[in-house]
């Protein structure tokens, strides 16, 4: 069992003698049967089981009614197991920036079904597992372990061909290691992160039979798959050896002090927001995307470096499905510069990064209203607010304005959303009175326009207020702030609709596509124009994509002809919603140009 020798000496990271000279790092690659099983069985039950890997299984032995018995005893032992692991606490969550903001950094302890594999992981056979499991198990779970991984075994004899090729990767792969001096630009990545004194102990790399090439680290072991048609040149094994850095340094930014993280955590949420909800750790992912991918293998294996391919899968449901690739792109020259100047990532480099991700992402209102302090009618919250920015909000009670402002006092860093009625006018008013806040002039009753105000609160964050005479009125501001191209000037802090066209709203997914009952072309907002060009959808046949920049066009499409739609002004003509009713809608504003290679033609305003 791979115990720390900083527990067993009765120290702390914070307590290494500071005449300890740490090394580079030992690291150690393996390679295990028992290991492929115990991950082959785990992903193939449910609930999540993997089809490819599955399918894969079933092209030596069928999974019938049997098999699919076995994993479904396998996931209720693995079930009640987890349930009885410790989490972290909910204390711990609470302090990071903004409720969801603790996904941006990876937890040490991250949960899950975790636990349970790390048992597997740390043992050498079924035996050695069951003891490690000890009384959690009863005596008939473990003998229905013991019956799942008997029968699965039997079967692994005719799949375990691959062993002989697990064992010709390790060998090249620790050839490849020792050559570009891995270990090296392991303990320059762990100093930059200020946890060099984890590497007092070896590294474990473990390479396993998979579906498919994937990578990742559970404790001090960094896992990497291998599927039967993996090719052994030295290409393939140097961009493995990629995989390896990039793993390990979400391994090294696990482990920072949890006061480091909570103040990084609240850096990312006040400068860039709670972007890409379902993938949120977008700079964490292209940090170690530049490292691993980019800075190591360009450095170190410039033959098998291809800056045309793909760092990152591309995640067409995600809102921006380019992000870490693009972003991961920017951040790698100015990471290697950081390295070899010996800094640090906290906080010289951690401003530097957000400000490309203020680039490749501009923010935008409703990244801040995914995180933030929201005060309104509980009914409007739950029915308008909710759906358009998600779950990840604290809700103030607007029938107690003076504690909900002092609340408000107390997150300097997080953005505060104000929804209101026209009754709740005074409420909104005294809680910004209670608060601090200052710029914003609530008015004694509304007009025939709703109400929408962003604007930059002085101690962090963003401070959005949206009222409306009716509830229609409110819903029309919360659809314009979510799809607000930028944030207003200072100078201009309100925004309200002008033209009064008719707005309907269809919602696809988290996605909102304003459609406009209007013959005339015109722009919608008082605002000026953004700086950033305003480009939100490719289309591609019926497929529609998020996209901001060159980078965000995935190489495949480079030489397509692609339609580009806005929400300027442009010319008009009927569009499919992209959902699965397939329905059109004629008129809508729209405008239109053509993409040809990466020279992307910017629309005219």
């Amino acid at each position: 069992m791979l115990t720390p020798l900083l527990v067993l000496a009765g120290l702390s990271l914070g307590q290494l003698p500071q005449q300890a000279a740490v090394k580079a790092p030992e690291l150690r690659w393996h390679t295990s049967r028992f290991h492929s099983l115990a991950f082959a069985i785990d992903g193939m039950s449910p609930p999540n089981a993997n089809p490819r890997l599955k399918s894969l299984w079933a092209k030596s032995h069928a999974l019938g009614d049997q098999e699919e018995r076995l994993l479904s005893q396998y996931s209720s032992i693995r079930k009640r197991v987890v349930a009885l692991e410790p989490h972290g606490t909910s204390d711990d969550a609470e302090k990071i920036a903004a409720p969801g903001a603790d996904t941006l950094l990876p937890p040490e302890n991250k949960g899950g079904n975790e636990p349970f594999l790390l048992k597997l992981l740390l043992s050498s056979d079924l035996d050695g597992a069951l003891k490690a499991f000890g009384a959690t198990l009863s005596g008939e779970e473990a003998e229905s372990l013991r019956q799942v991984f008997t029968h699965f075994d039997r079967q692994l004899d005719d799949i375990w061909k691959n062993g002989a090729l697990l064992e010709e990767c390790r060998k090249k792969l620790e050839t490849l290691a020792a050559r570009s001096s891995i270990a090296g630009f392991l303990q320059s990545l762990a100093r930059f992160y200020g946890v060099e004194e984890i590497l007092l102990e070896p590294l474990e790399v473990e390479l396993l039979w998979g579906s498919s090439f994937r990578g990742t680290v559970m404790g001090r072991r960094m896992i990497l798959f291998f599927p039967p048609d993996t090719k052994t040149d030295e290409g393939t094994m140097a961009s493995k050896l990629g995989v390896v850095v990039h793993e390990l340094g979400h391994y090294f930014e696990e482990r920072m002090p949890v006061e480091r993280k909570r103040a990084i955590t609240t850096a990312m949420v006040e400068k860039a927001g709670y972007v890409n909800d379902g993938h949120p750790n977008i700079l964490e992912e292209a940090l170690q995307t530049a490292a691993g991918n980019i800075v190591f293998l360009k450095k170190h294996f410039p033959a098998a470096y291809d800056p045309n391919a793909s760092f990152y899968m591309y995640e067409a449901k995600l809102e921006y499905p380019f992000a870490i690739d693009a972003l991961a792109r920017r951040l790698a020259p100015i990471l290697e510069k950081e390295l070899e100047a010996s800094s640090t990532f906290f906080p010289r480099f951690l401003d530097l990064a957000l400000a490309e991700q203020r680039q490749v992402i501009p923010p935008l209102p409703r990244h801040f209203a995914r995180a933030s302090l929201v005060s309104g009618p509980a009914k409007q919250v739950a029915m308008l607010f909710k759906p358009l920015f998600g779950e990840t909000h604290v809700s103030l009670d607007l029938s107690h304005p003076e504690a909900a402002g002092s609340t408000v006092s107390q997150c300097p860093s997080r953005s505060v959303v104000l929804l209101g009625l026209e009754g709740d006018l005074p409420a909104l008013r005294k809680i910004l009175e209670q608060s601090g806040e200052k710029g914003v002039s609530i008015p004694d009753t509304l007009g025939d326009e709703p109400m929408l105000v962003v604007q930059p609160r002085a101690a962090g964050g963003y401070l959005m207020v949206a009222a409306g005479k009716q509830e229609s009125q409110l819903r029309e501001a919360l659809i314009r702030l979510f799809m607000l191209p930028s944030f207003p000037p200072p100078s201009a802090p309100a925004i309200v609709l002008s033209g009064r066209p008719s707005i309907g709203a269809h919602l696809v997914g988290k996605r909102v596509e304003l459609l406009a009952k209007t013959t005339t072309a015109g722009q919608y907002l008082v605002a000026p124009p953004p700086a950033h060009p305003v480009v939100t959808h490719v289309l591609v046949g019926d497929y529609k994509m998020p996209v901001y920049s060159r980078e965000a066009l995935p190489a495949q499409m480079q030489r397509c002809a692609l339609r580009v739609t806005g929400l300027l002004a442009g010319e008009q003509g009927p569009v499919k919603d992209g959902s699965r009713s397939g329905r059109t809608y004629e008129p809508r504003v729209q405008y239109s140009v053509t993409v040809e290679r990466w020279e992307c033609a910017q629309p005219s305003r």
